[in-house]
């Protein structure tokens, strides 16, 4: 027996709107709740505001390298990945896909020891990384603990996504009698979902590395991390944020665009050749990284790593041309309608295109800089790719689906136009300065303070969705047994 459910994630009619509505008052916490509260918690405090603080510690060190906040900005970047997005990705999953009565217990039981394990491990990763720094036993030990919890948190989301949900059938929602005895066939995966693999293997494959990463970067040989770090950072910031993050974002986008946002359809060859070329271009940027690090970046031993940069911009491209945002939004009635989520899915897109632009430009700026690697210039890129695109989207969905879940109407909503400035304007004073950084050190200072910019307008957003989550009407989880 399979379970619908009313507050799956997407677009609602005024009628399913007033039926959610309906069955509020007299239902479960939805489980998305508790995700979406502890990843708003989390960028908010270890994730954007001990990112801010050791920027502006960076800006006034005036160098990236060699520096007492190091070990903040690594457990910034481990909040970012594993709270901000890893809680809003598995809360999103787990929402939109209801199990089966029978399992239902055990869908349950595994969402909370996620959700459990996920929590403890950024906590003890945020304390174990500057207490760890001089190679203290103790303390290693709880980090490697930390992201073996994160493991199993990944893990654990993954089997039970796996395991537990209800696949619908070509007989489902349809008036057709199923003939007795025989097994109604699976609907099939629609494309998009090609995506959505993608980022869950390389979900699972960085949680699993997380435990070995952090023992190998954390050696008393202070020249053993440091070449650790060096050769072996760059090909994993590009798995866990250009492999799971974005092929996430793109397979979600591209199945909710048209339903959530009131976009145009997607593409499917577009879509799909998007999918193959950012494939090409991960596995060039990674193994390219590998080659050119251990060639000791000689002129021509970066090529496989800068035709990486070219394949991804393209994917990205063919991404953004499927995706139809840039097509007028009307709903199905023809009425004209501006979603506030629209112009944050916009923008994302824009700044997915920037970075793409970035990468290929990549070697040409390393020429006018005569250096084989710009640690500035890739922060940049990175930090395009994470604000500009991967941020604005958890935001643009969360300001849509957060109020559709709890039947609210979009037009009753804040318009959310300060986070868009001050995110936007942030993110953008943030990119040009960090590379400005390279040709003048007077371009430091006033990057320090574009972290607290784009603070102040995530504290904004963050304040508006946890007074919905925290509400006390609550949405069915589960409403009716088919």
């Amino acid at each position: 027996m399979a379970l619908r459910n009313p507050a799956a994630i997407g677009c609602s009619t005024a009628r399913q709107l007033a039926e959610r509505a309906r069955l509020a008052s007299c239902a479960k916490v939805a489980v998305y709740r508790p995700f979406f509260i502890c990843g708003t918690v989390t960028v908010l405090t270890a994730g954007c505001l001990l990112g801010a603080l050791a920027l502006w510690g960076l800006a006034m060190q005036g160098s990236y390298l060699a520096s007492a906040w190091t070990p903040y900005v690594l457990a910034h970047a481990n909040s970012q990945l594993y709270g901000w997005v890893g809680f809003f990705v598995m809360g999103f999953s787990l929402q939109h896909h209801a199990p089966t009565v029978a399992k239902l217990k055990l869908y349950h039981g595994l969402a909370w020891c996620s959700l459990a394990l996920m929590g403890l491990g950024i906590l003890m990763r945020f304390l174990a990384e500057p207490l760890a720094r001089e190679a203290d036993p103790t303390w290693v030990a709880v980090g490697v603990l930390s992201a073996c919890f994160q493991a199993v948190a990944v893990v654990l989301f993954v089997t039970n996504t796996t395991f537990t949900r209800y696949r619908p059938t070509e007989a489902d929602g349809s008036s057709l009698l199923v003939v007795a005895g025989e097994r109604p066939k699976l609907k099939r995966a629609a494309w998009q979902t090609s995506f959505v693999f993608l980022s869950l293997f390389f979900f699972v494959v960085v949680s699993l590395a997380e435990p070995f990463v952090f023992a190998l970067s954390h050696r008393a040989d202070r020249l053993a991390n440091i070449q650790f770090v060096a050769e072996w950072f760059a090909p994993l910031r590009e798995a866990q944020f250009l492999g799971f993050v974005a092929p996430m974002v793109f397979g979600v986008g591209l199945s909710k665009f048209s339903e959530c946002m009131d976009f145009e359809n997607p593409s499917k060859a577009l879509g799909l050749a998007g999918l193959a070329f950012w494939i090409a271009g991960l596995l060039c940027r990674i193994q390219g990284w590998i080659h050119y690090f251990r060639s000791g970046m000689e002129p021509g031993s970066g090529t496989v790593y800068f035709l990486g940069g070219v394949l991804l911009c393209l994917g990205a491209v063919f991404v953004v041309a499927s995706s139809g945002v840039w097509r007028p939004s009307t709903f199905r009635s023809g009425a004209q309608l501006a979603l506030r989520s629209q112009k944050f899915i916009r923008a994302a897109m824009v700044w997915l295109l920037v970075a793409g632009a970035m990468m290929v430009a990549e070697p040409f700026v390393l020429g006018l800089l005569s250096q084989p690697f710009s640690h500035a210039y890739i922060g940049a890129v990175r930090h395009a790719v994470t604000v500009g695109f991967i941020s604005q989207m958890i935001i643009g969905f969360s300001a849509r689906i957060v109020p559709n879940i709890l039947g609210l109407e979009d037009r009753a909503m804040p318009r959310l136009w300060p986070t868009f400035i001050l995110l936007n304007a942030g993110n953008a004073a943030r990119v040009v300065l960090e590379v400005a950084t390279d040709f003048t050190p007077n371009a430091f200072v006033p990057m320090g303070v574009t972290g607290f910019v784009e603070l102040i307008g995530l504290a904004l957003w963050g304040g508006h969705i946890l007074s919905l989550l925290l509400r006390n009407g609550r949405v069915s989880e589960v409403a009716h047994a088919k």
